[in-house]
């Protein structure tokens, strides 16, 4: 795996007085805060970041830099979603109106020891140059540069031996938005620019994965009662004296009529959906039976019966949002596992949409990788 050097460019902290509300607008305003001398490039050249977001509840460490679009295309990068051709256009608007890249597309591999020691002893002999806190998450984005060029090489080499393949975990768009560009602007002088992409790499340990759950607006002309008799037939359903998350992979659990169930899938509902994939997700499952055959959602994407709630929203969001309609109800899914993500990337094979939350979330404007 290769992990390249670049020249970055980085928000001028003594211009902003709100990190909270400047970095919520990086996405759309950037041009504007270029031209007014909200960032700048960091002085020294090329280099590789090594980047810590410190929150309440733990810390996440990664390396930032480019990733060679070569390793996306072969399959070096691997992914687990499909993307849409009307977001990638979306994208691709965006990046040649910014002209950069405003935050990493996120990739994970598994643990190496190895790279490990070295990005701890690298944070304890030297000192950041950069720290920006964030108010309202009560959290620390700490950046230190590595630009000698033996330390350079040293982390690129761990990254070679220790990393044959990463998994891209957030960003999907993003990253076919630049493997287009590069192959569109073969022959053009500036053809170079796209033949990487501003990444972070962040261990499997230093990821966490959280549910996407659901809510079902509008089951008229469905009864309570009707749709619970429908789910019955797939699983098997229990009444629960209070709210909860479910307890492990194949159960939901189900907000109704201010009634709480769990929901287990029936073995025979499992045997029968277990050969069509190589891994037999929830979510999926979800889709197949609860969207398709009870519902008769097909596009799980657009119709707008179906919203997706962030997990760190919690069971209490989740909830807020179900009460908002009336006659709707919320599913509480268990998360994927990483392994499940990795398994499903190797063979080839996509998730649906809304599948994962990935923490650490980066946020737009911290780096920036210009074209």
């Amino acid at each position: 795996m290769q992990v390249l050097a670049f020249e970055g460019v980085f928000p001028n902290l003594d211009f902003i007085t709100s990190p909270d509300t400047f970095f919520d607008t990086v996405r759309e305003e950037y041009p504007s805060y270029y031209e007014s001398g909200f960032f700048q490039s960091c002085q020294g050249g090329e280099a590789i970041l090594l980047y810590r977001i410190i929150t309440p509840n733990r810390a996440f460490t990664g390396v930032i830099g480019c990733a060679a679009v070569a390793d996306y295309l072969s399959d070096k990068i691997k992914r687990h979603e499909h993307t849409l051709a009307d977001k990638e256009q979306v994208q691709t608007q965006l990046l040649l109106h910014r002209r950069a890249a405003v935050k990493p597309v996120l990739l994970t591999y598994p643990n190496a020891e190895a790279i490990d020691r070295w990005v701890e002893a690298f944070t304890l002999a030297h000192d950041y140059f950069s720290e920006i806190w964030f108010e309202k998450e009560q959290q620390r984005h700490l950046f230190w540069r590595i630009e000698l060029e033996s330390d350079i090489i040293a982390i690129q080499e761990l990254f070679r031996v220790h990393v044959p393949v990463a998994y891209l975990a957030d960003g999907h768009h993003r990253a076919a938005t630049i493997a287009l560009l590069h192959e569109r602007m073969q022959g053009r002088p500036d053809a170079h620019q796209y033949n990487a992409f501003l990444s972070a790499w962040f261990p499997a340990a230093d990821l966490d994965i959280l549910e996407y759950n659901r809510v079902i607006n509008d089951l008229e002309p469905l009864k309570p009662a009707m749709f619970v008799a429908l789910l019955s037939r797939y699983c098997h359903i229990t009444p629960l004296p209070n709210a909860r998350k479910p307890s492990e992979k194949h159960e939901m659990t189900l907000w109704l009529d201010d009634e709480w169930y769990s929901l287990r899938w029936k073995p025979e509902v499992l045997a029968e959906h277990t050969h069509q994939r190589e891994v037999l997700l929830d979510v999926s499952l979800f889709n197949d039976v609860i969207l398709h055959q009870i519902l008769s959602i097909e596009d799980v994407r657009n119709d707008q019966r179906v919203e997706y709630i962030e997990g760190p929203r919690g069971l209490d969001g989740l909830l807020r949002r179900a009460q908002r309609t009336s006659h709707s109800a919320a599913f509480a899914l268990y998360p994927v596992a990483l392994s499940e993500i990795m398994a499903i990337a190797d063979a080839g094979q996509s998730m649906p949409p809304k599948s994962t939350w990935f923490e650490p979330r980066m946020k737009n404007g911290l780096v920036v990788q210009e074209f």
